[in-house]
């Protein structure tokens, strides 16, 4: 009984942090703990979130390589603050762009809405 209770708990456990918008436990490990580093990378997560959303939702990436590359770009971006939510939903939308050779706009859309919701956390993060 006691082992399945400690499954249980690691499962929880695991969840949390999947569901994390950013993984500050991750960023944390990957700055060594310095406060005011973290603050900085996610600023520049942001500032890069911003302008790659902004070129991925835009009509002017009609180019298949082009938008594979923000894509990719974003996606390395979220992967190294931990932003799994985005990642996630890149690795999808990057598959139909192989499948299909586009991306359905509700896949551009849940990617949009995972990055509005990690700056919304950031700016939380920042203004404390």
């Amino acid at each position: 009984m006691a082992s399945s209770l400690k499954k249980s708990n690691s499962q929880t456990s695991n969840a949390i942090y999947e569901n994390r918008i950013i993984d500050l436990v991750f960023l944390c490990a990957q700055t060594m703990g310095d406060p005011k580093l973290e603050v900085e990378i996610l600023k520049l997560f942001d500032q890069t979130a911003s302008s790659s959303l902004k070129i991925i939702l835009s009509d002017n990436v009609d180019n298949e390589k082009a938008l594979k590359l923000h894509l990719h770009s974003l996606k390395g971006a979220a992967a190294g603050v931990g932003a799994k939510a985005i990642v996630k939903n890149i690795m999808l939308a990057e598959e139909d762009l192989r499948q299909n050779g586009y991306v359905e706009a509700q896949m551009l859309a849940n990617i949009g809405f995972a990055v509005e919701e990690a700056r919304r956390f950031i700016a939380r993060i920042i203004a404390d």
